[in-house]
């Protein structure tokens, strides 16, 4: 899978859209496309509201309980997928 600059470049557009859309400072997106073995970053906006230091994708975010979602969401899946059971241990 090749992917080309104009692909880039729209996505890079969608992310800046998203982020005045949402009226937030940053924004950062990574896609790990099928057998890549790294992902590809779009960020768009500032780290903070008060240095305008731009973000990048080296930039940390805090998730807080989000990552509770995120688990809950992956064993449901895995449940859906027949992989677990709710049984399970």
């Amino acid at each position: 899978f090749c992917y080309g600059s104009s692909q880039y470049n729209s996505l890079q557009k969608l992310v800046n859209q998203e982020k005045d859309k949402l009226n937030i400072p940053g924004l950062s997106l990574s896609i790990l496309l099928p057998n890549q073995s790294s992902a590809i970053t779009f960020t768009a906006g500032t780290r903070s509201i008060a240095n305008k230091t731009p973000l990048d994708s080296n930039s940390l975010f805090q998730v807080g309980s989000v990552t509770k979602t995120f688990t809950a969401l992956l064993l449901a899946r895995e449940i859906n997928n027949k992989h677990i059971t709710v049984s399970d241990k």
